[in-house]
């Protein structure tokens, strides 16, 4: 089932706005179908397909939702255009805490030289490196869909986690939702660039997985 805050139906929103949040979740319900399951022949590859899917599974959930909502509204309300700069705002200023991030990060690494427990390292930079990735594959998908956006693209270079490898896998993205294809077993070795510019890299050991922890 979908649950739809109530807040919804306040005066900031509209019938466009309700329906372009309920396709996005409609939409990440049928990815669960679509998607193949990930076979657990690499413990490392795991972490990486887990990831890789996740967030293709927000992008494509955007950029579905937002053609999806063009479609049925010909003429997008003023609510819902304010809506969307509203959003992409909030994503641009979370990112603007990007140095909170990294500073963050660094710390937690210098912490892992002292303690060496990767379990601790990896929990304590989770939510740093869930809450950036989500923030720069959302405002991709925004930039994907309205092209005039774009010209806001130079706010999230100037930032820590923007760099060849992110710009690689934002690539992978584009094309794997051109091509409609759900496969994306082949993204492992750029997600693995990826995780790099959050001190990740996994490899596999006789008892799962390890993560070597790297300065960035």
């Amino acid at each position: 089932c979908i649950i739809l805050s109530n807040h919804l139906y306040t005066e900031p929103f509209d019938v466009q706005i309700r329906t372009q949040l309920w396709l996005h979740e409609i939409i990440h319900i049928n990815n669960k179908n679509r998607f193949p399951s990930i076979l657990n022949t690499s413990k490392a590859n795991l972490y990486y397909l887990n990831n890789l899917y996740t967030l293709f599974d927000e992008y494509e959930a955007n950029r579905l939702s937002f053609k999806m909502t063009d479609s049925l509204f010909p003429n997008l309300s003023k609510r819902y255009k304010k809506h969307t700069g509203i959003t992409v705002k909030g994503f641009l200023q979370s990112l603007a805490k990007d140095s909170h991030y990294y500073d963050k990060i660094k710390e937690e690494i210098f912490c892992f030289r002292l303690h060496s427990n990767v379990d601790i390292f990896l929990q304590n930079i989770d939510q740093s490196f869930d809450e950036v990735s989500k923030s720069i594959i959302y405002l991709y998908s925004y930039f994907d869909h309205e092209s005039k956006l774009m010209r806001l693209e130079p706010l999230i270079e100037k930032t820590e986690f923007h760099n060849n490898y992110t710009k690689e896998l934002i690539l992978f993205y584009r094309k794997k939702f051109k091509d409609g294809s759900a496969d994306l077993t082949d993204g492992v070795e750029i997600m693995k660039k990826y995780m790099t510019n959050f001190g990740m890299l996994f490899e596999d050991i006789d008892q799962g997985a390890y993560c070597h922890v790297l300065d960035i």
